[in-house]
């Protein structure tokens, strides 16, 4: 067995199901929809492109395996045996689309793409001004504004939570 194999004898096939991984992972995008719609709204823009810049490279590289699978002669596309590299593909697709929805929707159609050290520099600011209301902020804002935070927030929120609470 391979470092990455698995027991297959712990994975039995018994032939009656006839969902594909790839059919899971269509359930899995409309399950996650909402959530992931909601998470980039809390994002910020340059929050949304590094997580666009990320999604990218996920859906690159199974995009990559697909295609490494048909330079190879194979016909992935009628072979279930790679129905988790298509699965993973169209999720990771999803992820992709979904953030440039949410890019052009929330942050305008015309919203600028920032250099990496652009998003940096933001991310810094953004930071010392969440770090400076830290030490303000009452128990009770902190409660407020814990559902709504920006997702990178959220620990520090919580942190604060549990030291105002004396913990």
């Amino acid at each position: 067995m391979g470092l990455f194999s698995r027991n297959p004898a712990s994975h039995p096939d018994d032939g009656e199901d006839e969902t594909t991984l790839q059919d899971h992972a269509a359930d899995m995008t409309e399950a996650i929809a909402d959530l992931d719609e909601a998470f980039l709204a809390r994002l910020t823009p340059e929050q949304r492109v590094e997580h666009g810049r990320a999604r990218d490279l996920m859906y690159t590289y199974f995009d990559a395996m697909w295609d490494d699978l048909k330079a190879r002669g194979l016909n992935p596309a009628d072979d279930d045996r790679y129905s988790v590299v298509a699965g993973l593909r169209d999720l990771t697709g999803y992820f992709q689309a979904n953030t440039i929805n949410a890019i052009h929707e929330i942050d305008g159609s015309d919203a600028e793409t920032p250099s990496p050290a652009v998003i940096a520099r933001r991310e810094a600011e953004r930071r010392a001004e969440l770090e400076k209301w830290l030490e303000t902020a009452t128990l009770e804002e902190l409660l407020a504004a814990q559902p709504t935070a920006n997702p990178a927030d959220v620990i520090d929120i919580n942190g604060a939570i549990v030291e105002a609470r004396g913990w």
